[in-house]
């Protein structure tokens, strides 16, 4: 009769850390023959390519729940690659600590979902130039289907070339969920930009360029190019660019301690592929650094891509002017909330200064949009009300909606009620009759910043606009260049918290 083999009691094997072979190679050094030696030594075979993974197989990894390969994918997509493993220590849920424990599966290049070998030349493994493409070969990419592939080649028929992945949102039928698990199966290889007929027929964004080519020029690119590319020294072309754009004079002093800046800015049609153009971040970045800026109610934004690119900006920049601020930057966060017309509001700010921040939203119809933020600090809650006006809006709306939040500060993009909005029931207009278009050649805006009259003890009688250092020869303007971040200037007060 057979046995069954069993483990001894006394043994005390610790469970294994993932669902990957307990048989894995260390390294490829040492016992491989000669054969196997192409592989690069520093990569180990089984380790899982962060670039490309999935969210199931970020969770076979020890101590990754859903939420946080959710997390993974999310700050992936909005940055467009992990460059590096440390890149991933920024992801939230994940952490030194939690790096360093998975630091031995993971990889940014070849890994286990990446590997050498026969799989390397299989349809499903290799990228698909969407450039060129036919029907069929779009096809073999899992979870793109005959219509879609169809609508993709016909786009690109109709209108040019892709200039970049993200242009392919632009097709019927494609949306973010399907965009986001069909990217790592897409791949732009042209040799040069074709901005031809595209730059002519694009829509435009106000504060200049079409969204894909002028944007994306300066953005950091997601796909590798050949060092005969002609943006191969994109990044030396940008800073060489950016050092002819001066910033204003830094006046530093220090605030007293207990006092913050709050501030409010209309970004005029913020979105990822805007957020992706390096002088754009920069030149936001910037000004909330010399400005001391702490947090941030902004207005006109599309998506929570864009807000989250900036805060990256900011937490780990890209740009040699950030990255090279004398000063701490702090850790910045934001809370993004979208409306169908894309025209979403949310909040920036440092979390060194504000560690709980709740936001909600509470009005959303034809005269406003509003979302409200508490802040808990130093045994003091109070509430920033964050206001866009619509076409319809009237005075008595808002007065309704103020009177029924009360919130410590009311701040917003208030261009539709009057050219006076200076009056609010109960509160004081820190600004009163300012004008927040950019150049006199723009639509006149008003933004501004209300505090409650019971708490005007609060305020330190110190606030201001904000006028220069919001251009960058990076940024289009119309047909030129050198145009404005935004079409409006940010508005800030200096408050006693």
């Amino acid at each position: 009769m057979g046995t069954t083999p069993s483990m001894p009691s006394s043994r005390k094997r610790p469970l294994r850390r993932s669902f990957r072979s307990p048989f894995r190679r260390t390294s490829t050094q040492g016992t491989l023959s000669a054969t196997f030696n192409f592989i690069e030594p520093n990569i180990k075979l089984n380790q899982l390519n962060i670039n490309v993974a999935t969210e199931e197989e970020l969770m076979t990894l020890p101590g990754i729940t859903r939420g946080v390969a959710k997390n993974i994918i999310e700050y992936r997509n909005a940055i467009g690659k992990f460059n590096k493993v440390e890149d991933l220590a920024l992801v939230s849920g994940i952490g030194a600590d939690k790096l360093d424990e998975i630091r031995p599966e993971i990889c940014v290049s070849r890994g286990r979902n990446q590997s050498s070998g026969s799989s390397e030349g299989s349809p499903e493994s290799l990228p698909v130039d969407i450039n060129k493409a036919n029907v069929f070969e779009l096809m073999t990419i899992r979870g793109l289907g005959q219509e879609l592939a169809a609508a993709i080649v016909h786009y690109r028929e109709r209108r040019g070339d892709f200039f970049n992945i993200s242009d392919i949102l632009k097709v019927k039928g494609m949306d973010e969920t399907k965009f986001n698990y069909l990217k790592p199966r897409l791949c732009l290889k042209s040799d040069s930009f074709k901005l031809n007929k595209r730059v002519l027929s694009e829509p435009r964004i106000p504060n200049g360029g079409a969204v894909s080519d002028f944007y994306s020029f300066f953005r950091n690119s997601d796909t590798p190019r050949k060092e005969t590319s002609p943006v191969a020294c994109q990044g030396d072309l940008y800073e060489l660019v950016s050092q002819q754009c001066e910033r204003p004079p830094l006046k530093w002093d220090p605030l007293p301690f207990g006092e913050v800046r709050f501030a409010t800015w209309n970004l005029t049609d913020m979105c990822h592929q805007k957020a992706a153009n390096t002088a754009v971040r920069e030149t936001f970045c910037l000004t909330l650094l010399e400005n001391r800026i702490s947090f941030v109610a902004v207005q006109g934004v599309q998506d929570s891509f864009s807000l989250h690119m900036i805060c990256s900006e900011l937490n780990a920049p890209s740009c040699r002017k950030v990255s090279q601020w004398p000063e701490e930057r702090g850790s910045w966060e934001s809370q993004f909330f979208g409306f169908q017309d894309k025209q979403g509001l949310g909040f920036i700010y440092d979390t060194n200064v504000f560690s709980n921040v709740i936001a909600r939203d509470i009005q959303n119809n034809s005269m406003m949009r509003a979302v409200v933020a508490t802040i808990t600090e130093r045994s003091c809650v109070f509430s920033v009300l964050n206001v866009q006006l619509l076409a319809n809006s009237d005075g008595s709306s808002f007065n309704t909606l103020t009177s029924s939040v009360r919130p410590f500060l009311v701040v917003g993009d208030l261009s539709h009620i009057t050219e006076d909005n200076s009056t609010l029931p109960n509160y004081v207009c820190l600004l009163p009759g300012t004008k927040t278009n950019v150049s006199s050649s723009m639509k006149t805006s008003f933004n501004n910043i209300y505090i409650k009259e019971s708490e005007i003890s609060k305020f330190t009688g110190v606030s201001g606009i904000i006028l220069e250092g919001l251009r960058h020869l990076a940024i289009p303007d119309g047909w030129a260049w050198g145009g404005p971040v935004s079409q409006h200037a940010p508005l800030w007060g200096q408050i006693r918290i």
